[in-house]
């Protein structure tokens, strides 16, 4: 699977998982305490930004300490 669409696809999940979780009650949004509505679908976005910007630190991060990746 390439990289770019396992980051769109976690960044999905994600999105559909703070839907369920503002659903059920975990947490509300601002827009939301009269009624639940779903989460903006710019959030999705975000997320699989988050996810990628997050993988691309851990990378740098390992290469500049000199870990082995196939040793983890």
């Amino acid at each position: 699977m390439p990289l770019g669409l396992s980051f769109v696809l976690i960044g999905f999940f994600l999105w559909v998982a703070e839907n369920g979780a503002t659903y059920v009650g975990a947490w509300s949004y601002p827009h939301q305490l009269d009624g639940w509505e779903p989460v903006a679908l710019t959030k999705f976005g975000a997320w699989a930004l988050l996810i990628s910007v997050t993988f691309v630190l851990v990378e740098r991060t390992r290469r500049r300490r000199g870990g082995d990746p196939a040793a983890v």
